[in-house]
């Protein structure tokens, strides 16, 4: 089925509603798509009879010599049903490779703007960012509907921001988020079982110490040692009680992102240096960490420490997307956009930055690239 098909369907069977061509897709011998018409926005889903529909779903049947129509309100939905019916919008955790772009309190019409221009370029998007109060399984149905409209097919995953305890971590992989921002120094913090003293032979392996950063070599202060190892230990031991608290395969398809800093400063690549030697010792994988507003030259370090110590990513503003080493994995973090910026001006800011970033585009045409069953 072509899209100029599908609209013909959709003219044939809906009187006033029109057809998003980018969002149309194939799911087994229904044909899916966001239309627009006279009750807002739905999804309207076609198929030669009702057994060839998606399971799950509930709406407003409409019947003509096309076929069968359901018109789906997805604000209604829930979402284990949209995700089964919709296998291509569930949130997955962030890649090994390839640039990930992360929305910082983002709104409907960012998300809508780097989901369209994600969609022509080798991108993965990260959405939400929301806080650890306000989680709810609800508050999936907004990327969904977002990621169904643009028509994006490489994956996404939506963020928890700011989880301070394996309590918060526990609400968050409930309601379904894939990548959880950590405050590390609360999670330090809020850790159950606080670490009060270190081997002497594990400060020894630390203490006084200096490691070959790149260019530069890092030395670890006793003192530094003697008060950042306790708290980078009790916030291991929390990562793994969370570990033990979830499925093996819930926690291998989950992102943690460590932020280092408090909010508005930023860590030191001694700390950096210390907890990813940690990390790598316990085997306890992360996929990024966040080390706040560093300037270029403490960016670039946290960049050759995160590919010496594991591999994971390190968020970065977009202004300094090009900073970290290379062969470190780029992990853009965006701030809030002004209010009235429009979803085109936010798609195209996202299209010059990925072609001034050198970031492949995707090939392929939008309705045959992927046939879902």
């Amino acid at each position: 089925m072509t899209v100029e098909q599908f609209r013909q369907k959709c003219a044939e069977a809906l009187t006033g509603w029109s057809v998003e061509p980018d969002s149309v897709q194939i799911v087994g011998e229904a044909a899916v798509a966001t239309v627009r018409g006279p009750a807002g926005v739905r999804w309207a889903v076609f198929a030669p009879n009702r057994r060839s529909m998606p399971a799950g779903l509930t709406g407003e049947w409409f019947e003509s010599e096309a076929g069968y129509c359901l018109l789906v309100a997805p604000e209604r939905a829930k979402v284990p049903a949209l995700q089964r019916a919709f296998p291509w919008t569930r949130p997955r955790e962030l890649p090994e490779s390839g640039l990930v772009v992360e929305l910082s309190g983002s709104t409907r019409a960012a998300e809508a703007g780097l989901l369209r221009s994600a969609r022509s370029f080798q991108v993965f998007p990260v959405l939400g960012a929301i806080p650890e109060a306000e989680l709810d399984a609800g508050l999936l149905v907004p990327p969904v509907v977002g990621v169904f409209a643009a028509g994006v097919r490489g994956g996404y995953a939506v963020s928890a921001a700011g989880i301070t305890s394996v309590a918060g971590a526990l609400r968050a992989l409930e309601a379904g988020f894939t990548v959880l921002k950590l405050d590390w120094p609360a999670w330090c913090r809020n850790g159950n079982d606080g670490v009060r003293t270190v081997s002497d032979e594990l400060t020894a392996q630390y203490a006084g110490k200096s490691f070959v950063i790149g260019e530069r070599a890092v030395r670890l202060a006793p003192e530094l040692v003697s008060g950042t190892l306790p708290q980078v230990l009790t916030g291991l031991i929390a990562l793994e009680q969370l570990r033990r608290r979830i499925p093996e395969k819930q926690w291998a398809a989950l992102s943690l992102v460590l932020r280092l800093a408090e909010p508005g400063g930023f860590a030191g690549v001694e700390e950096h240096l210390l907890l990813a030697r940690e990390l790598v010792r316990r085997g306890t994988p992360v996929a990024g960490v966040d080390p706040g507003t560093c300037p270029p030259p403490l960016l670039r370090q946290h960049g050759e420490i995160a590919v010496l110590y594991g591999g994971h990513r390190v968020a970065v503003p977009p202004e300094s997307a090009a900073v970290p080493s290379e062969g470190s994995a780029r992990y853009v973090s965006c701030p809030p956009f002004p209010d009235h910026w429009t979803e085109r001006e936010i798609e195209q800011y996202f299209t010059r930055c990925f072609v001034g970033w050198g970031v492949p585009r995707r090939s392929g045409t939008p309705l045959e690239s992927v046939k879902h069953g």
